[in-house]
């Protein structure tokens, strides 16, 4: 089998072919603050799915930012340590994150990260939009073994 990777903005995939799947994991649509800029990824999916394909897609879910979005950590390795400070806004449920990373040679590198918490009913409402149906969205945990509660939720969607 052959995959392709290609880089590029989700809401303006410079493709022309129709696929059967499509896939996007690791809560990359999270990092879409905007609810229009998820309106138009979805719209984008749509447009290059085939009739009947299916996109399989995870989202940070609420449990994930009222937990892991609000203590620091800090890793330390022989390379280098990594520090992570992070808060979630509840009322306009954006999460951000200040990461720092300090190599043991060379200046250190700060970076902020920005992500949204979007409700299950944003996410069916804009993929309904996008001419997508929702057929399955469960809560999971990624991490094995887990100690906390499901804090992602896995979608499947098919374009009509």
């Amino acid at each position: 089998a052959q995959a392709n990777l290609i880089l590029g903005r989700i809401e303006s995939l410079p493709l022309r072919k129709r696929w059967d799947v499509i896939t996007c994991f690791y809560d990359t649509l999270n990092h879409l603050t905007d609810r229009n800029a998820l309106a138009a990824a979805f719209r984008e999916v749509s447009r290059l799915l085939a009739p009947r394909g299916v996109f399989v897609f995870d989202t940070n879910n609420r449990r994930c930012y009222q937990t892991l979005w609000r203590s620091p950590a800090t890793v330390k390795t022989k390379a280098a340590t990594i520090s992570v400070t992070p808060h979630f806004n509840e009322s306009s449920r954006i999460g951000t994150a200040v990461i720092s990373i300090s190599p043991s040679s060379g200046p250190c590198v700060t970076a902020e990260l920005r992500e949204r918490c979007y409700d299950d009913a944003d996410i069916r409402t804009l993929l309904d939009g996008a001419g997508l149906t929702v057929h399955s969205h469960e809560s999971i945990n990624p991490f094995s073994p887990g100690d906390i509660q499901p804090i992602k939720t896995l979608w499947v969607a098919t374009r009509y």
